[in-house]
């Protein structure tokens, strides 16, 4: 149940959607819808639309994103594939969906996928993690196997310094990794 408050008059506009990993977009909520395969956003006045350029195809078995901290750039990939050849397709846009592009794409992997985890300030590089299948559905909060950064233009990646070393928490912020 999501329930938009409009702060000056008090008027609570309730919503109910079978959805997960909800992120504030705008005015509007990004979340995925499982029975649809879709992601939408839940508008303040109780609609709910299909994002209109982030969306898994019908062989797509998980897609993760990751919004900027100033809202301005949106990434997202797709896994694919058995448990065991597992393909991970990454994308950036801006979040008005222009700038679209595939930045990295990766696989079959044996029951790895990659995700993306953080942007450096200047959208130049996308740290990422490889990530065992299903490891984030049995753990309170993130943690990292295998931290990479990709060159945004190029398409290169590598780990970062010590990486790949164990199931560890990391924080991504400006000037912080």
């Amino acid at each position: 149940r999501l329930s938009f408050v409009d702060l000056v008059t008090g008027e609570e506009t309730p919503l109910v959607v079978n959805g997960e990993r909800y992120t504030l977009l705008g005015e509007a909520v990004l979340y995925y819808e499982r029975g649809l395969n879709r992601m939408m956003l839940a508008e303040a006045d109780g609609s709910t639309v299909e994002h209109p350029f982030m969306q898994p195809s019908a062989s797509t078995r998980r897609i993760d994103w990751l919004l900027s901290p100033d809202h301005k750039m949106i990434a997202w990939t797709l896994t694919e594939g058995s448990t065991e050849a597992l393909t991970t397709s990454t994308s950036t846009a801006r979040i008005d969906g222009t700038e679209a592009r595939v930045v990295f794409s990766d696989g079959p992997r044996d029951a790895i996928r990659a995700l993306p985890v953080g942007f450096s300030p200047d959208f130049t590089t996308l740290y990422m993690d490889f990530q065992p299948e299903g490891f984030s559905d049995f753990i309170p909060f993130p943690q990292y196997a295998g931290l990479f950064a990709v060159g945004v233009s190029s398409g290169r990646w590598a780990y970062i310094p010590g990486e790949p070393s164990c199931f560890c928490g990391a924080g991504f912020g400006k000037g912080l990794l």
